[in-house]
Formats: structure tokens, sequence, C-alpha cells
């Protein structure tokens, strides 16, 4: 996962999409993105497994779907050329 986080930043379409993905969830939506960040860091140090992955799962699935209905993200990966 974090190799992945370094290789977005040396991507520009990649870095470029998140970051219009990030000003959509900001600007047009209720999400409160801190709230879920934090309620996802409070299930992982207080090792409630269960919670963690359900809250993780959730916020992947909404972020999605957020991002898919603004057209920022894609469902499939370009083929190399």
């Amino acid at each position: 996962m974090a190799i992945e986080s370094l290789e977005v930043i040396h991507d520009p379409l990649k870095l470029a999409r998140q970051l219009l993905c990030l000003a959509y969830l900001k600007l047009r939506t209720r999400k409160d993105v801190s709230r879920e960040h934090k309620r996802l860091m409070d299930a992982a140090l207080s090792r409630n497994v269960e919670r963690a992955t359900a809250l993780l799962a959730e916020h992947y699935q909404e972020t999605t779907r957020i991002c898919m209905e603004a057209g920022l993200c894609v469902s499939e990966m370009p083929e190399a050329a």
C-alpha cells in the first residue's frame, strides 16, 4: 500500500485525479473525512479488527462511489503502452 502511494506521487495523472477527487469531496459533499479517519484510527488503536475493517470498507466504498459519480475515478486501469 505504501509503495502504491509513492507511485501516485510520481504519476502526475494519478496525482491530479486524486487531488480532484479530494477537492470534490470537500466542496460537494457533506462527508466528514476527518471524523471518518478518527473513527478508523480509534478502532485500529483499540485493536478492534472487525470494526476497523468494516469502517475502512465503508470509507473506501463511499469515497469511490462519490468519485465515480463525479467522473473522477476510473473503473479499470488503462493498458500499458
